[in-house]
């Protein structure tokens, strides 16, 4: 294969300073692999084919680093270490037959990547525990990767993903920091939760499966809100019978804890200090209005409980109710035997109010003058 002369490599600069330029060739040379995807400072390797029936005066690469290795109808490029971070690589040939000498050339696409050195997740102009309903902004830092572009940014509160993957279309090809930012607002379901964040570098089907991956360190959100009762408040009047148990609980939720107590109360009633009353047995004297206040830095909750409490029959005035219905019993059984035996003898009858004589009257005897 004969030398390149000074005139045709100053040509071929000249040429491949406008790569555009190159004409549409039937026959164009090609590159395998297509392109490249390599870390930086990793080795790579490149081969450039020209087709066998190209007739061809000039056959080689344009690179500024690396080392060549020719044949008839191809060209290898190794690198050790992939120091740029901007590499043209460019495959061309001089088709001498044609009579205006057409340049036929290819571009190698080559992307240098760096996965981040650090991730990191902190929460904007905020330390200390959260307040609810407050918003706050998640901040994820990324150091040091490129390109940018390629990152790929996902907010999470422990395994559940909060948001859209966030990309910045950027044409920075050199190792950059950068922050993604999110909006929360807290609620008392976030106390305790972990928040983080991932970077992956989505390179595409050229570049290591799975993709490089880097995670932030985790942030424990501790979420401060006003006592919330548990269940449901009671919205109807407590009810319960004379002698049962009676039980009363105000326990609610709260950070910071919050503390109980019992503002009003029947006389009878000892205030507790706990969010729970329990009577073992209800009496008349522990019907009334029961008040709980709990209370912690951020706010009061008051809770109220309408007591009713049954009370049972007198055991006195069941022995006379007893009485009562047991005489009327006998009364009516005697009535009912009488007016059976009465009818059984055909002395009474229902249709007449007094009794009569089965015999016929007898006419009085006319006065004699």
């Amino acid at each position: 294969m004969r030398s390149t002369t000074v005139f045709e490599v100053l040509f071929l600069v000249n040429l491949l300073r406008e790569v555009s330029g190159c004409d549409n060739c039937t026959h164009t040379p090609f590159f395998t692999p297509s392109q490249l995807v390599v870390k930086h400072l990793d080795p790579t390797s490149a081969t450039c084919h020209l087709c066998p029936s190209c007739q061809r005066d000039i056959f080689d690469l344009e690179v500024s680093f690396g080392k060549k290795e020719h044949n008839t109808t191809a060209i290898l490029w190794t690198v050790n270490k992939m120091v740029e971070w901007n590499t043209l690589v460019v495959c061309f040939y001089v088709d001498r037959t044609s009579a205006e000498g057409k340049q036929c050339c290819s571009v190698l696409p080559i992307l240098v990547y760096e996965p981040p050195d650090g991730v990191s997740l902190s929460i904007v102009n905020h330390t200390g525990p959260m307040l609810e309903a407050r918003v706050y902004t998640l901040q994820c830092e990324v150091q040091n990767v490129a390109p940018l572009k390629k990152a790929h940014v996902t907010f999470y509160e422990g395994s559940k993903q909060l948001n859209e993957t966030q990309v910045k279309d950027s044409p920075a090809l050199r190792p950059v920091n950068e922050t993604y930012s999110l909006q929360i607002s807290a609620q008392k379901e976030n106390d305790g939760a972990q928040y983080w964040c991932k970077v992956e570098m989505v390179l595409g089907p050229e570049g290591p499966q799975p993709p490089p991956v880097m995670m932030s360190q985790n942030v424990t959100a501790i979420v401060h809100y006003r006592p919330q009762r548990r269940g449901s408040p009671p919205t109807d009047d407590v009810i319960v019978e004379e002698g049962r148990p009676l039980h009363l609980d105000c326990t609610a939720e709260g950070n910071p804890q919050p503390s109980y107590q019992w503002v009003l109360l029947p006389d009878s009633v000892q205030a507790p200090d706990s969010s729970i009353i329990n009577i073992t047995a209800a009496a008349p004297e522990h019907s009334g209005l029961y008040t709980c206040s709990v209370t912690n830095d951020l706010g009061t909750l008051t809770v109220d409980f309408m007591v009713k409490v049954k009370e049972k029959p007198k055991p006195y005035l069941v022995i006379v109710i007893a009485v009562v219905l047991i005489v009327m019993l006998i009364v009516a059984v005697a009535v009912g035997i009488y007016f059976y035996k009465q009818k059984r003898h055909g002395e009474y009858s229902p249709s007449r109010p007094y009794f009569q004589s089965s015999h016929s009257p007898v006419p009085a005897s006319p006065k004699t003058a």
